[in-house]
């Protein structure tokens, strides 16, 4: 009798999961025990993130004649880069993709497939029941993507790329918790729904006029006016893809009801000079509790040091204001200082918010 088969599964379980990080150990331990393996190859196919075609195209190879593994599927984002073997990828994704019957998560990143299958054609086919979906390829089939987000009932997390989307039934997506879009879409997607994230796309919404510095919205103002004047009571997280000044600097604070009840405000500015900008716009954000800024040129300390006093004015413009953090040169660590005093040592912040919020440049999402 294997070790593995004499091991309480309990225990298997709880070794496993603590290798799941690393497929080449979890392959390993697939091949310890009957037991290991039933547990290791779950995890094995749960999920599958990587960006290269190549990869998945092994990965969907195994699948295909398999609808055992094929439920096991949980997390699939279609890749961002093409496959480098013989073989279509896109015919092969048409076959495995239906098969994926328990998927809860979805992504389609911006990719032109060859053979011309494109993945919308793909999606609109499967009888999916997702609670996270990433939509990115701008389609003008708007009859299949409203048949195909009416149906998703179940849908808790969606990110449309797209800078409109079909009107869908009042009932639509009526379990919705967390958007990504720009303003067209929101209007048309938030009715009733509790909403507590909103991710706002304004990076494909706007131009520069003075770069780098100012940027113009390159939208229909009503659109934005009608829904920073919306109430939603239940948003406590709101991210920019850029700094939102252009766009706050028109309204006056009791217009902008959208932001009323915010706590978290997120900017993915790629400028660190633009979100110390931002200081005389966040007494519009009444309940504003941390402010949270991932700058495309994390902090150093010669650079730390000089945005103390800018740093401190957004205590003084925002009282309700208990925390500022901004990423540090390790991807994973934040600065942070807090009712306007610098901590000396650095924070590792929960990344689950990125997948609402993926980095406009990148037009694709990592978890």
């Amino acid at each position: 009798m294997g070790i593995g088969n004499a091991l309480p599964p309990e225990l298997v379980r709880i070794i496993v999961e603590d290798a799941s990080a690393d497929r080449a150990a979890l392959h390993a331990l697939a091949s310890t025990s009957r037991l290991f393996n039933a547990e290791a190859t779950r995890l094995l196919y749960a999920s599958m993130t990587d960006s290269e075609g190549t990869t998945h195209y092994k990965f969907l190879r195994k699948i295909q004649n398999n609808l055992e593994l094929a439920r096991l599927v949980r997390i699939y984002h279609l890749p961002a880069n093409q496959n480098t073997q013989r073989g279509s990828l896109g015919r092969l994704l048409a076959r495995c993709l239906p098969l994926m019957v328990n998927l809860e998560e979805l992504a389609v990143p911006k990719i032109i497939w060859e053979d011309g299958i494109f993945p919308p054609q793909i999606v609109k086919k499967c009888p999916f029941y997702l609670k996270r979906f990433v939509w990115i390829p701008f389609s003008d089939d708007h009859g299949d993507a409203r048949r195909f987000l009416e149906c998703e009932s179940n849908l808790t997390h969606l990110y449309w790329g797209p800078r409109d989307v079909p009107s869908l039934n009042e009932g639509a997506l009526p379990n919705l918790i967390s958007l990504g879009a720009n303003a067209e879409v929101a209007n048309q997607i938030l009715h009733a729904q509790a909403i507590t994230t909103f991710h706002y796309r304004l990076f494909r919404d706007s131009y520069y006029i003075n770069f780098p510095s100012e940027r113009q919205y390159a939208g229909d103002p009503e659109l934005i006016a009608s829904l920073l004047q919306r109430e939603i009571p239940s948003l406590r997280t709101l991210s920019f893809d850029v700094v939102p000044t252009f766009i706050l600097q028109p309204f006056r604070e009791v217009e902008l009801k959208f932001f009323r009840h915010v706590q978290v405000l997120y900017l993915l500015e790629a400028r660190l000079q633009n979100f110390v900008n931002m200081a005389p716009y966040l007494r519009k954000f009444p309940a504003l509790k941390e402010l949270i800024a991932t700058p495309q040129l994390p902090l150093t300390v010669a650079r730390s040091a000089a945005i103390d006093s800018d740093v401190l004015q957004l205590f003084k413009v925002n009282p309700s204001l208990k925390q500022v953090s901004v990423l540090w040169e390790n991807p994973r660590l934040y600065k942070q200082w807090i009712l306007g005093c610098p901590q000396d040592q650095l924070v590792q912040l929960s990344e689950d918010w990125i997948f609402e919020r993926p980095r406009p440049e990148e037009d694709i999402y990592f978890y």
